[in-house]
């Protein structure tokens, strides 16, 4: 004998429920009711038991669909989102970009799952303090490159050293932390100081573990190029057009930080400077002609120790 009983439900959403009927009940006798929240089932007495043991089981306060907005206190919400691994559905997740939270409908155990998870990933980024020096040196200056003693540092003095016992210094990279590293940290100051280098640039940047910070102390000047000529030697014309030649520094800089406080870091700097105009083209007209030195290193550092790269020498 066949009955038909109605089911209304206190916390679960009747939708839910539906779609994640068990395979051995009858699907075709039952049907939703999205506006009172129940299900209308026809069925043997046996059937109706089945139902109501499941929506014994379901329909709990834990199983109540809700939304909850979860707020990031470090990553941005939008990269959180693309941080989900697959067994993590983001089909009920979505980005509040101007809260950077995210917002989530599910039940309690759902919220609970994304919540545990984006707690795990949201850590604190390291803020990573860069102060570069770019110094210019030539030859000459190179002679009085050193300190002796570090009395002599306090003192202020400057004694000379032959440039070619420093050559080694130049074309690599000095182990960051070494006695080496400081010594020719104080050499540089020591130069400056006294005015035989040219302190090009000395930038604080700041920046956050993995991403790049770029600085740029560039000059721009605008040249005529000669593009073509052009009629008889009685009438000729010639097309010029304006270009712009840019001289100065470039670094760029990438730090990530590890577990147990080293840095790596990628350095990329790179100098360009004019240089007089040599090269001609084919109706002999000058092209303006830059000079580019620049060189990449990776480097593992310690906080606080310098790191010197030379080599970018002008021949």
């Amino acid at each position: 004998m066949l009955e038909t009983e109605l089911y209304p439900l206190q916390f679960t959403n009747v939708e839910y429920i539906f779609n994640n009927l068990p395979a051995h009940l009858p699907r075709a006798n039952i049907i939703a009711f999205k506006e009172q929240n129940a299900l209308l089932v026809s069925g043997s007495r046996e059937v109706q038991k089945q139902i109501k043991d499941f929506l014994t089981l379901c329909d709990r306060s834990e199983n109540q669909l809700r939304t909850e907005i979860i707020r990031l206190q470090h990553l941005k919400a939008e990269e959180a989102l693309k941080l989900f691994p697959s067994t993590l559905a983001k089909t009920d997740v979505m980005v509040v970009k101007e809260a950077n939270a995210i917002a989530i409908t599910g039940t309690e155990n759902r919220i609970k799952q994304v919540a545990t998870y984006l707690e795990k990933i949201d850590l604190a980024n390291p803020l990573i303090l860069f102060d570069v020096m770019v110094v210019q040196i030539n030859r000459s200056s190179g002679k009085k490159f050193g300190l002796t003693k570090a009395e002599a540092a306090a003192d202020g003095e400057v004694t000379n050293l032959v440039w070619d016992s420093m050559k080694s210094l130049f074309g690599q990279v000095i182990v960051p932390g070494s006695r080496a590293a400081y010594d020719v940290k104080l050499w540089l100051e020591a130069l400056v100081s006294e005015g035989n280098a040219h302190l090009s640039a000395n930038p604080q940047i700041t920046t956050l573990n993995g991403h790049n910070a770029n600085f740029n102390v560039t000059s721009r000047y605008p040249r005529t190029v000669l593009i073509k000529t052009s009629g008889s030697n009685d009438k000729e014309t010639t097309e010029t057009k304006l270009v712009e030649v840019a001289t100065g520094i470039q670094v760029s800089l990438t730090p990530w930080v590890s577990a147990n406080k080293d840095i790596t870091i990628e350095i990329k700097p790179k100098i360009t400077q004019s240089v007089p105009d040599t090269l001609v083209g084919s109706d002999k007209s000058q092209i303006p002609a830059t000079s580019e030195r620049s060189t990449e290193s990776t480097v593992r550092v310690r906080d606080g120790d310098p790191i010197v790269i030379g080599g970018l020498i002008q021949t």
